[in-house]
């Protein structure tokens, strides 16, 4: 083992997010942002008002016009997860 394998080893990487021990949080998990108009997608970082369990968040681009479509977060089966109003508010 190379000297810099053994340093590194004995670090205690911490979140810088939440503190929590390495592997031990979610706060880095992405999820997938998909416009229901015309299919866009794109990997973005868990925001702290997501549903916890949420790997999909179908939300309009601000490129499509036209009818609105509400917000809605999926999970890793597919399931629609339901927001709690507690949770919306910054």
């Amino acid at each position: 083992m190379k000297p810099v394998d053994i340093l590194l080893s004995k670090v205690d990487f911490r979140c810088t997010k939440c503190g929590a021990k390495q592997g031990a949080c979610n706060c880095w998990e992405k999820v997938t942002l998909k416009c229901p108009t015309c299919g866009k997608e794109k990997k973005t970082h868990r925001d702290k008002t997501d549903p916890p369990g949420t790997v999909l968040i179908r939300a309009q681009c601000p490129d499509c016009t036209g009818e609105i479509h509400p917000v809605e977060f999926f999970n890793a089966k597919g399931r629609r997860l339901l927001v709690s109003p507690q949770k919306t508010k910054p």
